[in-house]
């Protein structure tokens, strides 16, 4: 992992078992998972401030995994959102794009490897992230700097 940053990961599934097993691989990338059967422990869990929810379209309850989606980009529109789901065509994936989602991965072979690379991804732009502040904070630090020289300069002029 990058930089020993690691994010930090809801995973919205009604499948006990698939749930699990995305947590465990997850953490097994470094990173910090937690597993929510329902879209109301999930969404509770917002406050803890995630990097990302992994979000199944089959939800317990009447709510589909696409108004989890709407509900988090428009109260956390700073948190990532993959959709992960089983349920695939085209309508579907159109609007999981339109509503916010960062990607849509299929329950196939091929998702966990998927996964582990939009995670990477993730990671590098927290730390692009984290490299831009510091970058501000340097600039102002340096800006006040000569701010203050400048006084200093006009004051002992005017003497």
């Amino acid at each position: 992992m990058n930089n020993n940053i690691s994010l930090k990961i809801c995973v919205l599934d009604d499948d006990q078992v698939y749930r699990k097993m995305l947590v465990c691989y997850i953490e097994s990338l470094g990173h910090h998972a937690t597993g929510f059967q329902t879209a109301d422990e999930c969404l509770e869990s917002l406050r803890e401030n995630p990097d990302l929810v992994l979000l199944d379209h089959n939800l317990e309850g009447e709510q589909k995994g696409v108004d989890i989606l709407r509900f988090i980009k428009h109260e956390r529109p700073d948190i990532a959102v993959i959709y992960i789901t089983g349920e695939e065509n085209a309508a579907l994936v159109s609007d999981v794009f339109r509503s916010g989602s960062e990607d849509f991965i299929g329950k196939d072979s091929a998702s966990l490897l998927r996964l582990k690379l939009k995670l990477e991804e993730l990671v590098a732009r927290k730390i692009e992230k984290s490299n831009r502040a510091r970058r501000n904070k340097r600039l102002v630090i340096a800006g006040s700097m000569l701010l203050t020289a400048y006084a200093i300069v006009q004051y002992l002029l005017m003497s």
